[in-house]
């Protein structure tokens, strides 16, 4: 007996729901991981290298004093990269340049912003300071050092209370997730 593939009645409502969500995401801009690497121009002399494979190294002291927050940092950054998060160096362009970023990461900043004379709550401010060294076959790609890239979050906290710690937690994700789009947005600007 030959079997035949068919296409039943209650499977057609779900392949057409498949094709929408996939045309819908292709038509949107979405790229599936893999599409294209990200390439990184240092200038027009020499060719661009692919950001794909980079490295990511985090250290300092914000990186000692909170160790899970400098992971995220680094997990985070290789995520928006599209790099391995392997850590192992490797071709990064067909030129075989590898690419490593080296953040120094700052001791996070908490500052009060506003004191309610009251004391029912008061403004708290989380700042995330890294600096930046990009090396490229292990080899620094500038002279002169590169700009400090930051980010920052509020929260409120009262006096006495027990979700103090996890809004101060929040606002320091927060932070460091606004560090991660100001740098892959350094990284990505055209240079001249």
């Amino acid at each position: 007996m030959r079997e035949k593939l068919l296409i039943t009645s209650g499977c057609r409502p779900v392949l057409l729901l498949l094709v929408v969500v996939v045309a819908g995401l292709s038509g949107c801009g979405y790229h599936f991981p893999g599409d294209r690497p990200v390439l990184l121009q240092i200038d027009a002399t020499k060719p661009a290298v692919a950001l794909h494979r980079a490295v990511v190294e985090v250290h300092g002291d914000g990186a000692e004093d909170r160790p899970l927050l400098a992971r995220m940092l680094r997990e985070r950054l290789t995520y928006r990269l599209a790099a391995s998060s392997d850590n192992q160096s490797g071709s990064s362009h067909d030129s075989g340049a590898s690419v490593t970023i080296r953040l120094a990461m700052r001791r996070v900043e908490r500052t009060l912003q506003v004191e309610e004379k009251k004391r029912s709550t008061n403004q708290y401010r989380v700042v995330m300071r890294a600096v930046p060294t990009l090396l490229i076959d292990g080899k620094p790609t500038s002279s002169k050092p590169l700009p400090e890239v930051r980010g920052w979050a509020t929260y409120y906290a009262m006096p006495a209370a027990t979700s103090n710690q996890a809004n101060q937690q929040q606002a320091e994700i927060e932070a460091m997730n606004q560090l991660v789009d100001s740098l892959v947005a350094w990284l990505l600007a055209p240079r001249s």
